[in-house]
């Protein structure tokens, strides 16, 4: 979620917003609230009261310099084990067991029952 709110102040409603546009992300304003609570007594992100032209104040969030720090080891751990899935996917016997050769055109699923031929 922090990748949510890295850009500059925005309001819980826009991070739900944001969160909700990405495919397969289920989202609730029930989910992101605890979390924002929780990033803001790690000091990850900091909060302030401003004044809504459409209606009443609300309150926003900011990124804090230790939440960017944890934000980049959290992305560049992500990057490493993005990486590492797709050396795993590339591999010739990824999904051969050993004894064939891998097809890249075929999508695979870790599910039995699944369509292959996708």
């Amino acid at each position: 979620m922090p990748n949510a709110i890295h850009c500059g102040v925005t309001y819980g409603y826009e991070i739900v917003r944001r969160l909700r546009e990405v495919d397969s992300v289920v989202i609730t304003e029930g989910t992101v609230y605890p979390i924002l609570s929780r990033l803001k007594r790690e000091e990850f992100v900091q909060t302030a009261i401003e004044e809504s032209p459409g209606g009443p104040p609300r309150k926003v969030y900011r990124i804090t310099d230790k939440g960017r720090r944890q934000l980049e080891a959290m992305n560049h751990y992500w990057r490493r084990v993005e990486a590492g899935i797709d050396a795993i996917q590339r591999s010739p016997t990824a999904h051969s067991g050993g004894k064939g050769a891998y097809c890249p055109h075929v999508k695979y699923s870790p599910f039995p029952s699944a369509d292959r031929s996708m």
